[in-house]
């Protein structure tokens, strides 16, 4: 009887290790894993008179564990790669180049997830772009900090006088714009100028 209790004892035991294992390895999974990865890709295309600066995601687990290992390499490419999900660090990125006789100046600024608070969960990139010595832009690209809307694409022509930016409202599910400003325009195009304005 008392070699019963015992063995019954010992399952028992072994059925609350096997729980805590598997719940370790499912929390140690959760914590290192992320199932995307943000991205921001600047392309210049001076045969095309433009500069595209496109905010975008990788999502199968084969191309995060890439990026994620190869955020330097990407770089080069001007792909730019957000750091680990609530442990990256801050990343500066900058570009020179010119369009016909216009000199472009961009600044990206990555900045990992807070980790609290609304969309603490998010990576935010901070754009300044500069054409000709006059800043134009400085705004986020991507998504806006604690707000539902984002920008997910900047097109510059300074030999059309034009910037079209493409921004979304997650929550209502529309777009606020896809008009383009004129780079002649005084006023620098910023956040709050993306949502407030009628183009």
């Amino acid at each position: 009887m008392l070699a019963k209790n015992k063995m019954k004892r010992i399952i028992f035991s072994m059925k609350r290790i096997s729980v805590f294992v598997f719940c370790l390895l499912i929390f140690c999974y959760t914590a290192t894993a992320d199932m995307f990865h943000d991205y921001i890709e600047y392309r210049y295309q001076p045969k095309l008179g433009k500069i595209t600066i496109l905010s975008s995601f990788v999502c199968s687990l084969k191309y995060v564990d890439y990026v994620s290992d190869n955020w330097g390499e990407l770089a080069k490419e001007n792909i730019f790669i957000h750091g680990e999900h609530h442990a990256g660090e801050k990343r500066t990125f900058k570009r020179g180049d010119t369009i016909g006789e216009h000199k472009i100046e961009t600044v990206l600024t990555l900045l990992p997830p807070t980790g609290s608070g609304m969309g603490g969960a998010l990576p935010i990139t901070y754009l300044i772009v500069t054409i000709d010595g006059i800043k134009k832009i400085d705004c986020n690209i991507g998504d806006f900090p604690g707000g539902s809307e984002g920008v997910f694409q900047i097109m510059i022509c300074p030999e059309d006088d034009a910037i079209f930016v493409e921004a979304f409202d997650y929550v209502k599910g529309e777009e606020i714009c896809t008009h383009f400003i004129s780079i002649s325009d005084p006023e620098t195009i910023t956040n709050e100028y993306i949502i407030t304005s009628e183009y």
